[in-house]
């Protein structure tokens, strides 16, 4: 009896130290699972770091870099480079970026930099597009103002008026500075004070020149009167 008892006892002390070492291994074996799977998820979600992906990314940011290429082609069309030529820089410079880390096989940046290339370049036709509209009638007093100071030169008046002369070139380099930051009606507003300070120069070379006139003709009439003079004391000598 006491044998039967002991041996009894013992099954029973393996019996009950076989589930928890099962359930330690079973947890083990899933620990180990999950964290297989969370490193290949780690090294499949990464950053812009890397080779950059697949064929499939690669081709979607030659796509990308294509389309950035024809806005800049477009862009200098609507005259960025007139009117916004820092902006035209930085979006280019963006750009070039993009062609690098795509050449050198990071394509997940390359395509980062082609889509804000692309967002870049987008406003920036629009913008200059818009400028280059409302510019036309700016060009039209550039042309005015261009026109008359020709006439100004020509005429000789640019002699006779010098303040004028100078408010009119000061009026015309601040047109030019606000064209370039197209400021269309600031650039209207001081090119219409540089043809204004060019009427004047020729309004007083006119007047300057009337006046002359006016003194030659009247020079002219007294030396006639004198003549008269002179010619009719002639006249009465010779009847005496």
């Amino acid at each position: 009896m006491p044998i039967a008892t002991r041996e009894t006892t013992e099954d029973s002390v393996h019996l009950n130290f076989f589930p928890p070492l099962l359930s330690f291994m079973l947890a083990l074996s899933i620990s180990l699972f999950l964290s297989g799977c969370g490193g290949s998820g780690d090294g499949a979600g990464g950053d812009d770091s890397g080779s950059g992906g697949s064929e499939e990314l690669t081709a979607q940011v030659e796509q990308l870099v294509g389309e950035a290429d024809d806005l800049v082609a477009a862009a200098r069309k609507a005259n960025a480079e007139k009117y916004k030529p820092a902006d035209l820089t930085a979006a280019i410079k963006v750009l070039n970026r993009a062609k690098e880390y795509l050449e050198d096989g990071e394509a997940k940046k390359a395509r980062t930099q082609a889509r804000s290339a692309k967002r870049k370049l987008e406003s920036l036709v629009s913008e200059s597009s818009s400028i280059a509209a409302k510019m036309k009638g700016v060009e039209q007093k550039v042309a005015a103002y261009e026109k008359k100071l020709a006439e100004v030169i020509a005429l000789g008046a640019d002699k006779v008026s010098p303040s004028e002369m100078e408010g009119a070139a000061r009026s015309f380099e601040k047109a030019k500075n606000y064209i370039a930051d197209g400021k269309s009606t600031s650039a209207g507003k001081y090119l219409g004070y540089a043809i204004s300070d060019l009427d004047r120069a020729i309004d007083e070379f006119n007047k300057n020149n009337q006046q002359k006139v006016t003194a030659d003709e009247e020079k002219t009439l007294m030396a006639e009167k004198r003549q008269q003079a002179i010619d009719a004391g002639a006249e009465e000598k010779a009847l005496r």
